[in-house]
């Protein structure tokens, strides 16, 4: 099971252990660089929890929110940018 904040709540998101992996036996999805399961679980919770892996209007800041509860900032670059 996989705790995430969804809505302002806490959910158990309830995953197995499999993971998608290609023709050559290569995981597909996000992975650690250590070989770490937690990475792919999380993703497959995540997933879950939006209905399967085609699902539409993903945002970042959204999505990282629901992960790490952090409320990230956007600033506009552009404005103040001198190409000098």
């Amino acid at each position: 099971m996989i705790k995430l904040f969804v809505n302002g709540v806490y959910r158990g998101i309830t995953v197995d252990d499999y993971l998608p992996i290609n023709k050559s036996d290569q995981h597909m999805g996000a992975y650690s660089s250590q070989g770490k399961l937690w990475v792919s679980l999380i993703e497959k919770a995540y997933l879950k929890l939006h209905g399967s892996y085609e699902f539409h209007g993903s945002r970042s800041s959204r999505d990282l929110y629901i992960l790490t509860r952090w409320l990230p900032e956007s600033k506009d670059f552009t404005k103040d940018f001198d190409s000098d």
